[in-house]
């Protein structure tokens, strides 16, 4: 029996690694993507961006902000009380105003002002941790150097991570394909022989997760070695999160595998939309978006199994913050175990009249 479910998952195998598309997306699609976003951000990833106007209101609040932002290369800081800070902004002399409580205040949204965001959350967040804000090395490891801008086009290629780390639902697609007697002749034997159909399915779960597991380490050496960008400083934590997401993708094929669909490629779509949409509002295609979530519905965020991987992966290597890693492990696992519980009870419950 054990060589009879070798013998067949490597037929399972085989029919995975001779399909040209499957191939095509899992191991060359993200990196034409990481290519595509490296291209279209190349000047802001490698520091090369004129300087952006701030104004930084005089009046003395808790924290010297301005003394922060002066340390910061990417920032030209102007020191204006409030009427005049209004003033350069409404002339667009300056791209964005930070008062004493270090509120931003813009006019109109673009890369500069989200810059000046997202430098400003980082402030807020160090604040918060109780982390000393006077480090001569705080501007320049923030906007330079090693590659790693901590803006909002990074998002972008933790998005991407995030979205391909999901993409183990193809291969629970293609299992769950194969079991069903009414699609394949295995499905058939499967059902109708003394072969342990669970041991089939638990083999192949591993090796479909494993499969893609080995398709997002590939993807993050190109972006780390290829495009000399940083995205992983803490490499455990960052492999329990892609574990767990890979996990979850693969459960989620099963189920979308299992729903009462005429053909293959319903299904197969359903995934596709899914995962785009997913990494759409994650900012994986453009950083804006995460923003406009975060002021509409943040909820939708906090839910949204890209997102919750693709922010984990940023906080953690980026930030050294682990605020969310509870959350996300909880909720990834969570989501997991209950898209395993219907799928068990769906195959567990199907009939074939034909057999």
């Amino acid at each position: 029996m054990a060589t009879d479910i070798i013998q067949q998952s490597k037929y399972f195998l085989l029919r995975i690694f001779r399909s040209k598309d499957f191939m095509f997306s899992l191991f060359i699609l993200p990196l034409i993507l990481a290519t595509i976003y490296y291209s279209v951000s190349t000047n802001l990833i490698k520091g090369e961006i004129e300087p952006i106007d701030v104004a930084v209101e005089t009046s003395q609040g808790p924290i010297p902000y301005d003394d922060i932002l002066k340390k910061i290369d990417i920032i030209k800081v102007q020191e204006l009380d409030h009427s005049q800070a209004q003033k350069a902004l409404k002339a667009k002399q300056v791209v964005a105003i930070v008062d004493p409580q270090g509120q931003v205040e813009i006019k109109e949204n673009g890369m500069g002002a989200s810059i000046v965001k997202s430098i400003m959350d980082e402030i807020h967040q160090t604040v918060a941790l109780g982390k000393p804000m006077d480090q001569q090395a705080y501007g320049r490891n923030y906007v330079k150097t090693s590659n790693t801008p901590a803006n909002g086009v990074v998002l972008m290629f933790f998005g991407l991570v995030a979205m391909t780390s999901l993409y183990s639902m193809f291969n629970g697609l293609e299992l769950t394909t194969v079991i069903q007697p009414n699609f394949t002749s295995l499905g058939a034997r499967l059902q109708t022989t003394s072969m342990n159909r669970n041991q089939f399915i638990l083999l192949n779960f591993v090796m479909g997760t494993l499969i893609n597991l080995v398709a997002n380490l590939i993807l993050i050496s190109y972006i780390q070695l290829g495009l000399k960008i940083t995205i992983i400083q803490d490499l455990k934590l960052s492999l329990l999160i892609l574990v767990l997401a890979n996990i979850f993708g693969t459960a989620y094929g099963i189920v979308i595998a299992l729903l009462p669909l005429k053909t293959y490629e319903a299904r197969q779509q359903i995934l596709i939309i899914s995962s785009l949409f997913g990494t759409f509002l994650a900012s994986g295609m453009t950083p804006r978006i995460r923003e406009l979530m975060d002021e509409i519905s943040p909820w939708i965020s906090r839910l949204n199994p890209i997102n919750v991987i693709s922010e984990n992966f940023y906080r953690i290597n980026l930030m050294a913050d682990t605020t969310w890693l509870n959350w996300g492990i909880g909720y990834i696992s969570g989501l997991t175990l209950v898209l395993l519980v219907i799928a068990g009870y769906m195959l567990r419950g199907q009939q074939y009249d034909s057999l």
